[in-house]
């Protein structure tokens, strides 16, 4: 019997091939230039290894392989494969495809078939199974990145497969290794408490496809976590406060931890006041963190859970803090860039969160997020107060309220500039979001329900974003301001929707739809008013005094219940510079002009307004949906607007644009139900999603003729679906 091993690999896009006969070298490598298609060979980077044994009472073929991976290394020896019945020829071996399906994964075999000592017959090689897909390329973490957070983000290319693992080692030759299996995205966040160590880490993607799989490069990254301690109520605080070997204190961790270090803390009521003695710094922050999955409780008979005076650069993340006698998380002074994350805070008294700068020791810069707060539950208090903390982001939080007292759900007071309030759900205070003397802060996309006073309340400022709110039960209320936009928010059963008081200058209100109000918009004072584009349903929908100036009315939807479409009180000379025009003014009062009701539409135009207005029902969707019907007659009978090219959904407006808020257009035809046409009288219809841009959640409209099989479905940029929402008859 003799052996003979044959290699065929790619080389710079030719076939070389080397061989060796019993226990020989290795012969000199060469081009082969006979029996093979070397123009287009179906191989990628692949080496294969083939080893005939011969008989003298006839050929019997066995197959050892291994594929060399893209990554450098090597597959084991596989066990001998018996090629049951080979179809062989005097010059060709031909393999049977089904034969060796279960080689995979491999890209090509390349077959040499040769007897005894004599050189190869023309060698040939065979596709034995073309890879579906190519290895994907890894994005994130790149080859040498130097990362320091806990929760690394990996990213790769996504090549079509049908799911992905993740496989990651702190051995390079992955002897020893952990992975994440079934994924169907090409993106994964880690979460791992074990490797909490400053370590080299492999990782590679191994993607599937049908039957199919393959590997991709193997890159590596160093983790460069500074220490990570633990507190326990088992441990003790002579402990080096390790997992094994825990500190029993939050206070200890506080006295100890350094820039860039954290400490988790497990599950327990801790009755402390935390008060860091560090500050971390901008790229190595320390964190205070319960550990995930254990609730953590911190307060009992102390002032504060957390207390910070000058401290910068901390992270609260994930604790329950209650019964204190003062804010659950108190900063003073120059507390900078700290962060307040996945708590649920219940003070006794007080408020819950403060941040309290002064004129020359500003707080600036620090983060509120995701966290759920109670106010204390005698009423009163705030659920956050910033006090000279410019630049402060209040996003993603609940805010309760406790129905009683004079409570603020959130308040930006004394230059607290540039602070954002986004996306946060309040109800049941007295003031929902209150800002006083801080310029330039932007209030968007909040849930502000149930409050007894006002759902938002701002004045003494200058420079204000207010837009994309659910506001309900009590309205907006703005005193002092300049420079200030409204817009895109909707706000439900409230005695006045948006009241412009004492002396505001520059105030835009617009794309706002307001329903069930006893007053839409009213302004009392002030001059530089421009309202365009509202849609307000409610018992009057527009009151204005000759104490405002310069006041314009145009491409509003004003339909009255029981007052009047507009209102407008003077007693002697009528306001300064007052146009509306370009209004559907609907209801069986139209007018009130100084002392005299204009009831019907003719006599409110004789006062010289609205000449190019209308007066028919606008066929608003319902009460509380103030978006129009297809046969609504404010399509297109408004006057374009200089920069208001959008509506209160983000659809662009057409020329000349719909009246309210609203603009109509039909997304889905009839027949084949092609986006953004069709045929338009289908009485198929859909709707922007509102809002967009959204966080959490939006609502997609649309509406059907008649009964009906429904699927709905969303898409990302690529074509792939995401997620199917509806799949039912409706």
């Amino acid at each position: 019997m003799r052996n003979v091993i044959h290699i065929v690999y790619e080389k710079n896009g030719e076939i070389w091939w080397t061989m060796k006969s019993g226990t020989n070298d290795w012969d000199t490598p060469q081009r082969m230039s006979c029996g093979i298609d070397c123009h287009s060979p179906q191989i990628l980077d692949g080496i294969v290894c083939v080893w005939y044994e011969w008989n003298k009472s006839g050929p019997q073929q066995q197959i050892y392989y291994r594929v060399h991976n893209l990554f450098g290394g090597w597959y084991a020896w596989s066990a001998p494969k018996n090629l049951s019945n080979p179809s062989i020829d005097s010059r060709f071996p031909q393999i049977a495809v089904k034969s060796i399906s279960n080689i995979l994964p491999i890209y090509n075999l390349y077959c040499a078939w040769t007897e005894g000592n004599e050189a190869p017959y023309e060698i040939e090689y065979k596709t034995i199974c073309l890879i579906a897909f190519l290895p994907p390329t890894l994005k994130l973490p790149a080859m040498g990145d130097t990362l320091r957070t806990v929760t690394p983000a990996f990213a790769w290319e996504d090549v079509g497969a049908d799911s992905y693992n993740l496989v990651y080692s702190v051995d390079s030759s992955f002897t020893t290794y952990s992975q994440i299996t079934g994924l169907k995205t090409y993106n994964y966040t880690l979460e791992n408490d074990t490797l909490y160590n400053d370590t080299k880490i492999y990782w590679q993607v191994k993607p599937f496809k049908d039957t199919l799989a393959t590997i991709s490069d193997r890159y590596s990254f160093y983790w460069d976590l500074p220490k990570t301690y633990f507190v326990a109520k088992n441990g003790k605080d002579t402990n080096p406060g390790t997992r094994a070997s825990p500190w029993l204190t939050i206070t200890k961790s506080a006295n100890t931890l350094k820039p860039g270090e954290r400490v988790f803390v497990l599950r327990g009521t801790y009755n402390e006041q935390v008060s860091p003695k560090n500050s971390g710094k901008a790229d190595s922050i320390i964190i205070y963190q319960a550990y995930p999955g254990d609730t953590v409780k911190i307060g009992g008979t102390k002032m504060y859970g957390f207390y910070l005076s000058s401290k910068s650069y901390i992270a609260m993340d994930g604790f329950w803090i209650e019964n204190c006698y003062g804010p659950a998380v108190r900063m003073l002074n120059k507390s900078n860039s700290n962060q307040i994350r996945h708590c649920t805070m219940r003070p006794n008294i007080t408020g819950v969160v403060s941040i309290e700068g002064m004129s020359s020791y500003l707080a600036q810069n620090n983060e509120i997020y995701e966290n759920t707060l109670y106010l204390p539950a005698y009423g009163g208090g705030y659920g956050v107060k910033l006090y000279y903390a410019p630049a402060t982001k209040v996003r993603d939080n609940i805010v309760q309220g406790v129905v009683k007292g004079y409570e603020n759900g959130m308040s930006i007071t004394f230059h607290s500039d540039s602070s954002i309030i986004a996306n946060n759900k309040i109800s049941n205070c007295w003031y929902g979001i209150y800002s006083y003397w801080s310029n330039g802060v932007e209030v968007s996309q909040n849930s502000i329900t149930g409050n007894r006073c006002n759902g938002i309340n701002v004045w003494g400022a200058n420079g204000m974003k207010i837009h994309n709110n659910y506001i309900a039960g009590a309205g907006l209320w703005i005193g002092t301001m300049t420079n200030t936009d409204i817009y895109n928010n909707k706000i439900d059963s409230t005695k006045i929707g948006i009241l412009l008081d004492n002396d505001c200058n520059a105030i835009k209100i617009y794309n706002n739809m307001i329903s069930r109000a006893k007053c839409g918009i009213k302004t009392l004072r002030g001059t530089d008013y421009e309202v365009y584009f509202n849609s307000v349903m409610g018992d009057t929908c527009y009151t204005g005094t000759n104490y405002s100036s310069n006041v314009k009315l145009k491409d509003n939807i004003f339909s009255a219940t029981l007052g009047y479409c507009i209102r407008v009180d003077f007693s002697a000379a009528p306001p300064t510079e007052f146009v509306s025009d370009y209004n559907d003014l609907y209801g069986s009062k139209i007018g009130y002009w100084g002392k005299i009701a204009k009831l019907s539409f003719a006599d409110w135009q004789a006062t010289g307004n609205d000449a190019n207005s209308i007066s028919a029902d606008p066929m608003f969707v319902s009460t509380t949906d103030l978006h129009i019907a297809a046969a609504s007659p404010c399509i297109d009978k408004g006057i374009e607007i200089a920069a208001l090219t959008t509506d209160i959904d983000g659809n662009v407006r057409s020329i000349p644009p719909d009246i309210g808020g609203d603009e109509w257009f039909e997304v889905i035809g009839g027949g084949g139900g092609a986006c953004g046409g069709g045929d338009s009288g289908s009485g198929i219809k859909m709707w922007q999603n509102y809002p967009n841009p959204f966080v959490h959640a939006t609502t997609i409209r649309y509406q059907l003729p008649v009964k009906a099989k429904v699927s709905l479905r969303i898409y990302d940029i690529s074509g792939r679906m995401v997620k199917e929402l509806v799949n039912a008859e409706q």
